[in-house]
């Protein structure tokens, strides 16, 4: 279920940076975002 909700994210952060290391960290930051957001929710 989360790869596939986090597939286009990742793809997109694949487009934005080439270097995996960097979608990699993307891709964290954003589910902290995530995380972040749903505990001040």
């Amino acid at each position: 279920m989360w790869k596939s909700l986090m597939a286009p994210i990742y793809d997109w952060c694949g487009l934005l940076a080439p270097d995996e290391k960097w979608a990699d960290w993307s891709v964290m930051f954003l589910l902290g975002i995530i995380m972040v957001e749903l505990v001040v929710m």
